[in-house]
């Protein structure tokens, strides 16, 4: 009776849960402890979001505003420029920026553009309302062969942000067709330096070699070219093959050799 008492204690005991032993838990939340989170904590967690939410609101405003004021500003800038009353561009761009927009207002009077306040609100484009507005009219400018006035839209961009690389770009191009080609070279590896777009990287690189195609530079043009393809260029033969700025070095063998490798690779 004695030991039939002690093993029915000891199956009683095997049986019971241990202290220390987990309870049961779904099959995909074992070895994890739950945690309950109190409604306080998560009430003044929702109420910190909401805050948040309405900060980034209010910076977004803010943003819009700033904008706005940009492009303000940047209007009567232009206006400066195209009644003669900024005659030159700040210390910090240097004298090659100054030749650069006597030429090019010597250009301008040939080509016969418009000055005063009716120049600008054509240069500027009617419906300006961005810092992208006024690079997208520097552009259409440069198609139109209005090569005076996208340098000096261009200018009053790099004058109001040092850092725009694509201002610096379509300065370059403008410069290259102003016969500015130490100059275009320098905003071409500006726009290299102020961005890490690839697109910009290797294009504004391609436009360096032609420019140094211009400037008689063929040890320049095929480094660049190089370049310019290893930085992702992929379409680099398409387009040497209608480039009229790179006919000086066609005849030079490591152009010839360039070429070959890109249509046999």
């Amino acid at each position: 009776m004695r030991w039939t008492s002690f093993v029915i204690v000891l199956s009683i005991l095997a049986l019971s849960p241990s202290s220390n032993a987990r309870p049961n838990v779904p099959e995909g939340d074992k070895g994890s402890d739950a945690v309950l989170i109190p409604s306080s904590v998560l009430e003044s967690l929702q109420q910190r979001l909401l805050s948040l939410e309405q900060t980034q609101v209010q910076l977004l405003q803010r943003i819009d505003a700033l904008e706005k004021q940009r492009v303000a500003e940047l209007r009567t800038l232009l206006s400066m420029y195209e009644n003669g009353t900024v005659e030159q561009a700040p210390a910090a761009q240097g004298e090659q920026v100054a030749a650069a927009q006597s030429d090019a207002g010597n250009d301008s009077a040939t080509n016969g553009s418009e000055g005063g306040e009716e120049g600008e609100q054509e240069d500027a484009g009617p419906d300006a309302t961005s810092i992208e507005d006024f690079i997208e009219r520097a552009r259409e400018l440069i198609d139109e062969e209005e090569y005076a006035r996208a340098h000096r839209l261009c200018n009053v961009l790099i004058d109001e942000d040092p850092s725009n690389f694509k201002a610096y770009f379509w300065r370059g191009y403008a410069r290259v067709r102003l016969g500015l080609h130490d100059e275009a070279i320098e905003d071409f590896q500006l726009t290299i330096t102020h961005t890490d777009q690839q697109n910009y990287i290797y294009t504004g690189m391609y436009n360096q070699a032609c420019v140094y195609a211009l400037a008689g530079n063929a040890d320049k043009c095929i480094e660049y070219l190089i370049r310019s393809h290893e930085e992702g260029f992929q379409e680099i033969l398409d387009q040497m093959s209608t480039d009229s700025d790179l006919d000086s070095i066609r005849k030079d063998p490591r152009y010839k050799e360039f070429e070959r490798r890109l249509r046999y690779p």
